[in-house]
C-alpha cells in the first residue's frame, strides 16, 4: 500500500468530493454530489478521510447538529457515512478516523449518536458508545374524501419547489422543546432534493 493521506472538510476538493462519491455509492448506494451542486452541504458536514493516489479509501463524517432537549439547547455530533473500500478493510482505518475525531471534539458536544448497521453492533462500543432502544411511534389515520387536489409533489428539480422548502425549513420552529432538532435545513435538503409532498393547511 502506498502512502495513505488524511483529508478533512474537503467539499470544496472537485477530485477528492468526485472520490469520496464514488466510495459511498459502492458501499451505501448514496451519492452526496446534487445536494452539494445545490449548494445545501454547508461547514455543518464535515468528511474526516484516508486518501490514496487522490482516491478515498475510508471515511467517518460528522454532521454538527443542534437538538432541544427540555427545553434546553445541547450540541450533537451525529456520525455517519462510515465506510471503507473493500480493498482496505480490516486494517483499522475507520478505528484511526474515529479516534481522531475524538480527540477533536473533546469536549466541545454534549452528545455523540449514530444509527449502526446491524453487522457492526461490535465496532461501536470501543469507542464508548452504548446501545439505546430505538422507536418508531404510528397512529392511525383516516383520511376524509377528497380529490386528490389539495395534495401537491414537490420536486428536487424545480427551482421554486427547493427553495420553498428550504425556506420553510429555515423559518420553522423544532417540533418540540422537550426533544427536536434546530439549524438542520441543509441535513433535511439531503432528504427533500428527490421529491416529497405538501399538504396546504386547512
Amino acid at each position: 500500500m502506498s502512502s495513505v493521506t488524511f483529508f478533512k472538510d474537503y467539499r470544496g476538493n472537485d477530485k477528492l468530493r468526485k472520490s469520496f462519491n464514488e466510495l459511498s455509492s459502492l458501499v451505501f448506494g448514496i451519492n452526496f454530489e446534487e445536494w452539494y451542486q445545490k449548494n445545501f452541504w454547508k461547514h455543518r458536514y464535515i468528511p474526516y478521510s484516508y486518501v490514496e493516489e487522490d482516491r478515498v479509501i475510508a471515511n467517518v463524517s460528522v454532521n454538527l447538529v443542534d437538538f432541544i432537549i427540555n427545553n434546553e439547547k445541547k450540541r450533537a455530533l451525529q456520525i455517519g457515512t462510515v465506510m471503507t473500500h473493500p480493498d482496505y478493510r480490516n486494517r483499522g482505518l475507520s478505528a484511526s478516523l474515529m479516534n481522531k475525531i475524538l480527540d477533536e471534539y473533546e469536549n466541545k458536544y454534549d452528545f455523540m449518536y449514530l444509527f449502526a448497521n446491524q453487522n457492526v453492533l461490535d465496532f461501536y462500543p470501543k469507542f464508548g458508545f452504548k446501545p439505546v432502544d430505538e422507536y418508531q411511534y404510528s397512529i392511525e389515520y383516516v383520511a376524509g374524501p377528497t380529490d386528490g387536489n389539495d395534495v401537491y409533489k414537490l420536486a428536487g428539480n424545480n427551482v421554486e419547489d427547493l427553495n420553498f422548502i428550504y425556506d420553510f425549513a429555515l423559518d420553522r420552529v423544532p417540533v418540540s422543546k422537550r426533544f427536536g432538532t434546530d439549524n438542520t435545513p441543509e441535513l433535511l435538503m439531503f432528504y427533500c432534493i428527490y421529491q416529497c409532498y405538501l399538504l396546504p393547511s386547512r
